[in-house]
C-alpha cells in the first residue's frame, strides 16, 4: 500500500500493479483508507432525514457531514447526504454527496 504521493508519469504503472492478482493492489489500498472501527451516521439515521438518503445503507459520517443552514421550525432542515474531504494539500477540499 502506498503512503505518499505518486507522480503521474509513475501512475499508470501504479495502477497496473494494482490491477495484478485479480485485483488484489485495489483492494488492499482500500482497506487502507477504510475507516476503522465504528464511525457515527446517528444524524443521517434520524426520522426527519432518513428519506433524504437515496440509499438506505449509505449514509453521511456525523463527524465530517456538511451542514446546510437551518430553517427555522423546520427540523432537519440542515441535514444533506453530504460529506467533507480532504485533498492533498487542503482540509475539506472537496465535497462528497449522493445523486438524486
Amino acid at each position: 500500500v502506498v503512503r505518499y504521493p505518486i507522480a503521474i508519469a509513475e501512475f499508470r504503472a501504479h495502477c497496473e500493479r494494482l490491477g495484478m492478482n485479480t485485483g488484489l493492489g485495489y483492494q488492499e489500498e482500500y482497506e487502507s483508507v477504510r475507516p476503522k472501527g465504528q464511525v457515527s451516521t446517528e444524524i443521517a439515521k434520524r426520522q426527519e432525514n432518513v428519506d433524504k438518503n437515496r440509499y438506505n445503507n449509505i449514509h453521511a459520517y456525523d463527524d465530517t457531514r456538511v451542514v446546510l443552514s437551518q430553517l427555522d421550525g423546520e427540523e432537519g432542515s440542515d441535514y444533506i447526504n453530504a460529506n467533507h474531504i480532504d485533498g492533498f494539500e487542503r482540509k475539506n477540499q472537496f465535497i462528497a454527496a449522493q445523486g438524486m
